[in-house]
């Protein structure tokens, strides 16, 4: 899933193809992934553990 996610990053889809506007990308995502862009993020973030820097 996180390759998928890094792809999508780069504004194309898995075969390569660029998105033409961030709508069409969304809706895409959504439909593969269950989830927006932004949901998909917030649960990622949810789910990695917390690294706190010590100073």
């Amino acid at each position: 899933m996180l390759e998928r996610f890094c792809i999508a990053q780069s504004g194309r889809d898995e075969a390569g193809h660029a998105f033409i506007d961030l709508a069409n990308f969304i809706h895409k995502f959504k439909k593969n992934e269950g989830l927006t862009p932004i949901q998909y993020r917030t649960v990622i973030r949810a789910e990695r553990p917390r690294v706190e820097a010590s100073l």
